[in-house]
């Protein structure tokens, strides 16, 4: 089958991330094509000013499967797309947090009113609750091409940690936006137990190119993803690749909503309290042997979920299960 994803913008890397999955994973091509790139400049397979609206839609028209990123309905005006000729045809709009949880009725009804037929797919489970008949599709990552591409290798790492005594221990908080993050509740309760730790160092990583940001995680021991949501972030599923642990807040909805889709909340580090917070972070810049620990619960978990191959798998059976052309 021949797939094409289209977006306006790689929304945490997904569209390449997925047709990079299906072209290595299964014996299928799928193609991604952007529109825009944004400050975090994610790795890109087809940018659309590098071909007339006319060669794109004939692209759409020669798929079997399209995959819309969170916005059909532009997409289908601005490039002139028959819907008609989408009927016979799997299509997908693939939804994201932040503008489905803002504009949900704006957005599920204008992709209904030009594709009534599609189906919803959504990056995390909470989404569901936004979309009818929806399906959880991870948000992939390759795992072993990014630990080699951006995680120090275990000589280099030996060489870091054996030429100080005093090396730091690392806390890295990579953030889009540091109020729907959460990210003050990190800020607060890391300067309150710094004090104390002369080991212990801060990062914040605010609105940074996408490589950059990879090789920072990459050389950090410690991860804050989120302090609001409940949900796994892609700085979550990026800390695993380097077996790091992740300190995420995950409140008991948040726990049974992946307990139903995954069987299994993800092993985080969460708490109640700002005080909890404080403490936890506390044994983590002081215990080892404790983010080892946790650092690979983390990678085994998220690895069955969001690389590539059980993401192309789940992908290709929502297809046969659920599609006009499986």
């Amino acid at each position: 089958m021949k797939m094409v994803n289209i977006g306006f913008r790689s929304t945490a890397g997904a569209g390449y991330f997925l047709a990079h999955a299906i072209n290595r994973r299964t014996k299928h091509r799928a193609v991604d094509v952007r529109f825009i790139t944004n400050y975090i400049r994610y790795p890109c397979m087809v940018h659309a000013s590098d071909y007339t609206k006319d060669e794109i839609r004939r692209m759409v028209y020669k798929s079997d499967v399209v995959n819309f990123g969170i916005t059909a309905k532009p997409l289908i005006e601005g490039l002139k797309i028959d819907p008609r000729k989408l009927e016979e045809k799997t299509v997908f709009v693939y939804y994201h947090g932040t503008q489905l949880r803002v504009k949900r009725e704006k957005l599920t009804k204008e992709n209904r009113e030009v594709l009534p037929d599609h189906i919803p797919l959504v990056s995390t489970p909470d989404l569901l609750e936004y979309v009818e008949d929806g399906e959880w599709m991870p948000v992939c990552r390759p795992f072993s091409e990014l630990k080699a591409r951006y995680g120090l290798s275990r000589r280099d790492r030996g060489a870091v940690r054996s030429f100080s005594r005093k090396r730091s221990v690392i806390f890295i908080h990579p953030t889009t936006s540091v109020e729907k993050k959460g990210s003050k509740t990190f800020f607060r309760a890391t300067t309150n137990v710094i004090r104390d730790r002369p080991k212990m160092r801060f990062i914040a990583v605010i609105n940074t190119p996408w490589s950059i940001c990879m090789r920072r995680i990459g050389e950090a021991d410690v991860m804050l993803a989120g302090a609001a949501l409940g949900v796994v972030s892609m700085t979550a599923v990026e800390a695993s690749l380097f077996s790091i642990p992740v300190i995420s807040k995950l409140t008991a909805e948040s726990r049974g909503r992946y307990v139903e889709v995954a069987g299994e909340p993800p092993p985080f580090v969460s708490w109640s309290t700002d005080g909890e917070l404080e403490d936890k972070i506390g044994v983590l810049a002081e215990r080892a042997d404790v983010r080892r620990m946790l650092g690979s619960q983390v990678h085994d978990y998220l690895k069955r979920f969001h690389d590539e191959e059980p993401v192309a798998a789940r992908y290709m059976e929502i297809i046969k299960r659920r599609g006009k052309n499986g």
